[in-house]
């Protein structure tokens, strides 16, 4: 069939055009961040702008995306709310490229919105944790939105008495699964006081707060301005409760990272005022592994608070380092410098270069392998031309007498694999001089991994926590090779956009005081099911490791 030129050249500039204007995120619906069978969406949380897209790829068994709300996630969160219904996909299915199954979502505001899966058999998918967040924010994030799913089992309907009292968990830290919970009462008896003021607890424990009538928060601070929110912290919102409430209390969860960094909390009812719950009628603040004296002890605390002045803008905190480290420069395979030495409260800046690298933690005993819990900043796109401010990604240092090691885990287990073979592209945090835990040890264990092994058994170490943000700047470029027809090369470079490389893309610093986002609806559009094109030879690694997730098979080649 003829095709005129000038037709090819229209839909060639209008389709590089759209591609050029949004990014296409994948999401996987039934598997976990390795590929194996597992009741989660991967990734589990994603920030996307206004205009992009975001594909569901769906797994064995039946699983649906349905829209649910933050106070009850496994609720639809209206008739019209945005719903696949059941997916159902069988396990050869899955097997083959060209009959992956997947809906796709236009994002429609920056707003936190909330998807559970909706399956009920053999139990409630949502009541075990199958839950995704888009655009979290605060304690609009996924720990949040699993705790209360799990909690509520998935069964609860909307308009219910059975619905509990809003109920969140927040941090950037998983509860332990032996985790003791701390409970502390905020306004008892109508006091302006936390009970007890402070707790001593170990990392993976949760603190309980549970809210007495009046209208309190617990909104974290510092030790230089105890009653002034910390940039990115945790807070409960406003939680009002009746004098003559009854039933179960309203309750706030916060799980303990490093237990050597204290945290610290204040009620911000009334701030500058006279009536000022922290800075006047308490001093209402509260301390996690607080210091037994000095400027981090309670008493501190509650001194600095009480001399605050009414309405005085807070203290310059202390200014962190920053320490720069470029991912890949100049085309190599390195991170540089390969190590830093660095203070408690540091920041190691990773600043992303051309090609599509990690930052991942990992241990010394297994340098090319993700450490549970550990950071991660997934895979960052940069293309050759790119221009403007690089990609970067933040961890904030926490213990430095303990050793952190990071890797890139692009092309994993094959001669490509930047860790295991090109490098050894791997990093370090405070390593040792010498010894199993200094840097020549861990490339060198990194180069004498056997490709495909499963990683070596974790010796029994304590291990330390580091605070994550992120703060991405730039924006995803696709990748493309010219060849073949036009249409199929349109084809394959919006495959590739699609596939490839989502990640979160803010070009702006992290956005201030947002806790009055509120929830919206998106409306039910019509979902469509597309059959991709297998990948080619060329770009079947950077499908499998900046998307896939998923081992490539012969199948994948023949499709």
């Amino acid at each position: 069939m003829f095709i005129p030129t000038s037709l090819l050249a229209l839909v060639l500039s209008t389709s590089l055009l759209v591609l050029a204007d949004s990014t296409t995120h994948r999401v996987y619906v039934g598997v976990d961040d390795h590929g194996n069978p597992a009741l989660q969406y991967s990734p589990s949380e994603l920030h996307a702008e206004v205009g992009d897209v975001v594909e569901f790829h769906f797994k064995p068994k039946a699983h649906s995306v349905t829209q649910g709300s933050f106070d009850h996630p496994c609720v639809k969160a209206a008739k019209d709310a945005f719903d696949t219904q059941l997916v159902p996909v069988d396990h050869q299915q899955s097997l083959i490229w060209s009959q992956e199954t997947f809906r796709t979502l236009e994002v429609t505001s920056k707003h936190p919105q909330v998807f559970y899966c909706k399956q009920q058999l053999p139990q409630p998918h949502c009541g075990q944790g199958m839950v995704f967040v888009l655009n979290p924010y605060g304690d609009k994030n996924i720990e949040a939105v699993k705790h209360l799913a799990i909690a509520q089992n998935g069964t609860v309907p909307p308009n219910s008495a059975l619905i509990p009292p809003p109920t969140s968990t927040v941090s950037s830290h998983v509860a332990s699964p032996t985790a003791a919970i701390h409970e502390v009462q905020v306004g008892p008896n109508g006091k302006f006081v936390y009970d007890p003021p402070y707790v001593h607890a170990n990392k993976g424990d949760v603190v309980r707060f549970k809210f007495n009538p009046k209208n309190h928060t617990v909104t974290e601070s510092s030790f230089t301005n105890p009653c002034r929110r910390k940039n990115g912290g945790f807070d409960s919102g406003f939680r009002f409760v009746a004098a003559n409430a009854t039933g179960d209390q309203q309750t706030f969860d916060v799980v303990v990272g490093d237990p050597s960094i204290p945290q610290i909390g204040y009620c911000r009812q009334g701030l500058g005022t006279e009536q000022s719950h922290c800075e006047r009628l308490g001093p209402m603040v509260f301390a996690i592994n607080p210091a037994k004296e000095g400027p981090y002890s309670l008493d501190a605390l509650q001194k600095t608070a009480l001399a605050t002045v009414l309405g005085s803008a807070p203290l310059p905190e202390p200014e962190a380092k920053v320490h720069e480290v470029q991912v890949g420069p100049n085309g190599k395979f390195v991170y540089d410098p390969p190590s830093i030495v660095a203070a408690k409260g540091d920041i190691v800046r990773f600043k992303f270069n051309p090609k599509n690298h990690t930052v991942t933690e990992s241990t010394f005993t297994n340098p090319c392998r993700r450490k549970s819990g550990g950071f991660d900043s997934d895979f960052r796109f940069v293309a050759a031309n790119a221009t403007g401010a690089q990609q970067n990604f933040d961890v904030v240092v926490g213990d430095p007498a303990v050793p952190q090691f990071g890797y890139c885990r692009q092309g994993l287990g094959t001669d490509n694999s930047h860790c295991e073979r090109l490098g050894p592209m791997v990093f370090a945090i405070n390593p040792a001089k010498d010894g199993p835990q200094s840097l020549e040890s861990i490339q060198k264990v990194a180069l004498a991994t056997v490709l495909g092994s499963a990683p070596l058994a974790e010796p029994s170490t304590g291990s330390s926590s580091m605070n994550v943000t992120l703060a991405a700047g730039g924006a995803a470029a696709a990748f493309a090779s010219i060849g073949g027809a036009v249409f199929f090369y349109i084809r394959r470079r919006s495959l590739r956009k699609r596939g490839s490389y989502g990640q979160i893309d803010e070009t702006t610093a992290p956005l201030g005081d947002r806790s009055d986002i509120g929830e919206f609806t998106i409306p039910l559009k019509e979902s469509r099911s597309m059959s991709p094109l297998p990948p080619t030879a060329n770009e079947s690694r950077i499908i499998e490791e900046g998307g896939g997730r998923r081992p490539l098979l012969a199948s994948d080649s023949s499709a």
